[in-house]
């Protein structure tokens, strides 16, 4: 609306001032200029008429500009209401994609330490294969020690009776050509063997009536054709406290007391690796150079 030669009425804030009569000269934009009898002033537009400091002297006009401006506040109030939705939409979208982000790296994440063995059991461990280096595993032996001796194997049911998975058998699947296995019984290592082919899927081999009774018959075989026997026992009793800090996983072979866990077959993490190489190379160094070689980094 053209508000050029329309006549207005000033009305002061002071209220002992009285009004005066002048005319609209010129309106640009924001402002418009006001000639009265006496001088020129520039007032801001439109908030100078909604506070009620001019008006126009035609009621028809001053309704017509009042209506005006509520449609320019209309317009702004939507167009605040638009940046505003906008606003909010790229903050959701921007969290929406760092929460897709962090969903992806914590994909990644479990995908590079979560061991998952064939028989779809999630073990959950911070296992993170690297090629050409073997993952070292520790079997807790005591009635299937002999025939696993004189078989060259260890084997483990796929299920219990109740046909569910469990970790301490089913990370037997985990393991793969070249992997080392330490054989535990009693609060020592008394045995080493180098897994010696892939893992098989075969009947429970044991020829003892009680390991027949005792466990399913499908299960996970592997051969350990490279089996080392230590002229004695290496014991691991004195070192509790190590074994109790570094089962610090699920799923780990030691329990809050540093003894072996009611289990069977079980994942080494590095620190418990070293913790038993180093321990191996102190009691018995001719028999750890026989399994590992001066060039080796396993004793690290």
């Amino acid at each position: 609306m053209d508000l050029t030669g329309v006549k207005v009425i000033f009305k002061s804030k002071i209220k002992s001032l009285p009004s005066k009569s002048g005319k609209i000269i010129e309106a640009n934009g924001d402002k418009i200029t006001v000639k009265f009898a006496d001088k020129t002033a520039s007032f801001a537009y439109p908030s100078t008429f909604e506070e009620g400091m001019l008006s126009a002297e035609d009621p028809s006009v001053q309704a017509a500009v009042l209506k005006e401006i509520e449609e320019l506040r209309e317009k702004q109030r939507a167009e605040e209401e638009a940046k505003r939705k906008a606003a909010e939409e790229a903050e959701q979208d921007r969290k929406r994609r760092e929460d897709e982000e962090k969903a992806a790296a914590e994909k990644e994440r479990k995908k590079a330490k979560a061991a998952k063995s064939p028989s779809g059991a999630k073990l959950d461990l911070p296992m993170n294969r690297v090629k050409g280096k073997p993952e070292f595993f520790i079997v807790f032996q005591s009635k299937s020690r002999l025939e696993s001796f004189d078989s060259k194997t260890i084997w483990a049911p796929k299920l219990n009776k109740y046909g569910q998975t469990i970790p301490h058998w089913a990370s037997l699947a985990l393991t793969q050509e070249g992997d080392i296995i330490f054989h535990y019984n009693d609060g020592a290592i008394f045995n080493v063997s180098i897994v010696t082919g892939s893992v098989t899927e075969a009947a429970n081999p044991y020829k003892d009536p009680s390991l027949q009774e005792e466990y399913e018959k499908k299960g996970y075989l592997i051969q350990n054709d490279q089996y080392y026997e230590l002229a004695k026992p290496v014991s691991l009793s004195h070192l509790k406290k190590e074994l109790v800090k570094y089962s610090n996983y699920k799923n780990a072979p030691f329990d809050k007391n540093g003894n072996g866990n009611q289990g069977y077959f079980y994942w080494l993490s590095d620190d418990l690796r070293k913790l038993i190489l180093n321990e191996l190379l102190d009691k018995d160094p001719v028999f750890f150079a026989q399994i590992f070689p001066p060039d080796d980094d396993n004793e690290e």
